[in-house]
């Protein structure tokens, strides 16, 4: 699955790029979604910021295509407004297995934070590196240029549908990490993130235009597990509570830390730690 949030002849050279690559460095996928976002339009904006007031964007995002499919409309109220004609991907999956879906973030600048309705995942791996068995998630934000392995129970089948309807066809959600723009220092406008959307659908599952679910809702009480979190604490305001899970917790196969060790310093004078900053919001002039 591959991820973006721009879309031009130039993206799509690098589209192709990221999937040569990934057949010559991790060949064992057939297939591989991507996420992507996606702006065509020349206008003035204010330039949204996450939620710890970073600034996320250089261009505000229309649309977040997955495998380069989505709509070009205004999601920004949920999929009760879903009305548009563009066709959405879809992956058909069979029923009661564990799937694994490798997942690529090929957008320009904005990191995604994916969700696959009525499912939890497990990471299995980090940009073709396997690492050890991560707590169950219900968020994995994805920062451009990185890849994930997922494993994902395919066991939410119901055949007298409850609610939500769980009749083989679940929103997969791709959601940007936009929190609010700031016109200026006094004055704080909270937005919806940018969603894009694809389907999974379990074989044998009856036809349907599009899936009924609704996305896991984390009350104070129970919040959700969301992994490569850049905050410390994170709850978009009127939003979900979350449990942020740091990337540093992550670990490596003892397998490869012993094929590839990390390099130690044999003394204190010999160590030198150096810091590199590229953070490039957009500004006039980057520092």
């Amino acid at each position: 699955m591959i991820l973006t949030d721009w879309f031009s002849q130039d993206t799509s050279t690098i589209a192709s790029n990221v999937i040569w690559e990934l057949e010559r460095f991790a060949p064992f996928m057939q297939t591989s979604p991507s996420i992507q976002d996606w702006f065509r339009e020349r206008m003035c904006f204010y330039q949204t910021k996450q939620h710890d007031g970073m600034d996320i964007g250089v261009w505000p995002v229309q649309s977040i295509l997955v495998n380069g499919k989505g709509t070009v409309c205004n999601a920004t109220h949920g999929t009760s407004r879903y009305n548009c004609n563009e066709r959405l991907e879809e992956f058909i999956v069979p029923r009661h297995k564990k799937i694994r879906i490798r997942i690529i973030n090929a957008a320009t600048q904005y990191a995604l934070k994916v969700s696959i309705d009525s499912h939890s995942m497990t990471v299995e791996s980090m940009d073709g590196n396997a690492i050890q068995g991560t707590e169950v998630l219900d968020y994995l934000i994805i920062h451009t240029g990185e890849r994930y392995d997922i494993e994902v129970a395919t066991d939410q089948y119901r055949q007298t549908p409850l609610q939500p309807v769980n009749d083989g066809y679940f929103w997969i959600r791709v959601e940007s990490l936009e929190e609010f723009d700031q016109p200026n220092q006094n004055l704080r406008n909270i937005i919806t993130p940018k969603t894009g959307w694809a389907v999974l659908k379990y074989e044998g599952s009856p036809p349907r235009r599009k899936p009924f679910t609704t996305p896991k809702q984390c009350p104070v009480s129970n919040p959700c597990e969301i992994l490569n979190c850049p905050f410390r604490e994170y709850r978009p305001k009127g939003s979900n509570y979350y449990t942020c899970i740091p990337i540093s917790r992550t670990r490596a196969l003892g397998s490869l830390i012993d094929r590839h060790p990390v390099p130690m310093p044999t003394s204190d004078d010999n160590f030198q730690q150096i810091f590199l900053n590229f953070h490039f919001s957009g500004c006039l002039i980057f520092t």
